[in-house]
């Protein structure tokens, strides 16, 4: 068993493996680098309510990456106060707002849309099936609220989106990203200039996600205007097949015109 699971850490997985397997029971809790007593403690605390009393068994990638931020905001110094605000910001709300049933709905109302301006592929129709068979299965999105909260769901837009992620922990307030895109609850405005914590999640997905899958998700040097962003993030497209830039006005206007093959990356 130690073996097996053991091997799944070592053999990193693409983007698609991770998203497609994020939730299945693979790692051995034993195998975290996190003292056992710690993470009982943890347990008894309310910070790991998908671990049952008792039951040591098996995590999934999400819960492991889970675990290691709040090891990480317990490593950065901040108390317990503070990691039980992160569970009740990303899993207890989530608990409670019912995200399972809200993230189908959201699906299906896609598309649903998109079905009125063209027909759906086999494979979006499958899944507009599968949503409405879950939608109506009580048994299925209870046992959903154990795996699915607003942090698997920051998780999975930092990867499906490949931008780079995580979380700012303010004295007073706590904030997630996905580049220059800030979430909070509340009237509280992210300002960067102000003291807080940044944990990134890009450490963490390095454990799981083959570096070269990886690479998209590295932000562009500080010193790159936006025109040479632009030109960057084009290259990094695997849609892309060519790049034509121009220059007018003397110099002063950039125009990037980029040509898509037409197909899709895996």
């Amino acid at each position: 068993m130690i073996q097996r699971s053991m091997q799944v850490l070592a053999a990193l997985l693409s983007v698609w493996e991770f998203h497609q397997t994020k939730f299945e029971p693979v790692v051995l809790i034993e195998e975290l680098d996190i003292d056992k007593r710690l993470l009982a403690y943890w347990r008894k605390e309310g910070l790991l309510p998908f671990i049952e009393k008792g039951r040591w068994a098996k995590l999934s990638f999400m819960q492991v990456l889970w675990i290691n931020m709040l090891n990480a905001a317990h490593s950065l110094g901040l108390p317990l106060r503070r990691l039980k605000d992160l569970t009740d910001y990303f899993i207890k709300r989530a608990y409670d707002d019912d995200l399972p049933k809200k993230n189908l709905e959201y699906n299906k109302k896609k598309l649903e849309h998109k079905a009125k301006l063209h027909p759906l592929t086999a494979e979006e129709a499958d899944l507009l099936h599968q949503i409405n068979d879950r939608l109506k299965n009580d048994v299925l999105l209870y046992a959903d609220k154990w795996d699915i909260n607003y942090f698997s769901n920051l998780v999975t837009e930092v990867i499906l989106d490949e931008k780079k992620g995580g979380v700012l922990i303010y004295p007073d307030f706590i904030a997630e990203y996905v580049e220059d895109r800030y979430r909070v609850v509340g009237s509280q405005e992210v300002d960067l200039e102000e003291p807080h914590v940044n944990i990134p999640l890009h450490p963490f997905l390095k454990r799981f996600i083959r570096n070269e899958d990886l690479v998209s998700f590295q932000q562009f040097p500080e010193f790159l205007n936006e025109d040479e962003k632009r030109v960057l993030q084009s290259i990094r497209d695997n849609k892309i097949q060519s790049i034509s830039i121009t220059r007018s006005g003397k110099g002063k206007n950039l125009r990037i015109d980029v040509t898509k093959t037409g197909k899709l990356t895996p």
